[in-house]
């Protein structure tokens, strides 16, 4: 529930600065609730506002040795997700 908190405040902060748009950067593709990221998806959608779709993000790969081992993390974390597991906090 922090992170409800933390982007309402954010939101009228923003707007309070003159801000007309707030943009909280991605949401899964689909609202399936037996996904992972089904959390993040209802959380960022319940603010209402408009969903817009953008070109995605990609890496520029300045360290191969580095870039490697963080692809083969998030690899672990995904399917450590998968298997219906909750890592610990800051992984």
């Amino acid at each position: 529930m922090r992170n409800y908190g933390l982007q309402w405040a954010a939101m009228r902060l923003a707007k309070e600065a003159g801000c007309d748009t707030y943009d909280l950067f991605g949401i899964p593709r689909s609202a399936d609730p037996t996904l992972p990221m089904a959390g993040l998806y209802r959380m960022k959608t319940g603010f209402g506002g408009v969903i817009v779709h953008r070109a995605p993000a990609f890496d520029a790969v300045l360290n191969r040795p580095r870039h490697a081992a963080f692809r083969a993390a998030e690899k672990t974390r995904a399917w450590y997700l998968q298997r219906g597991r909750t890592p610990s906090p800051g992984v």
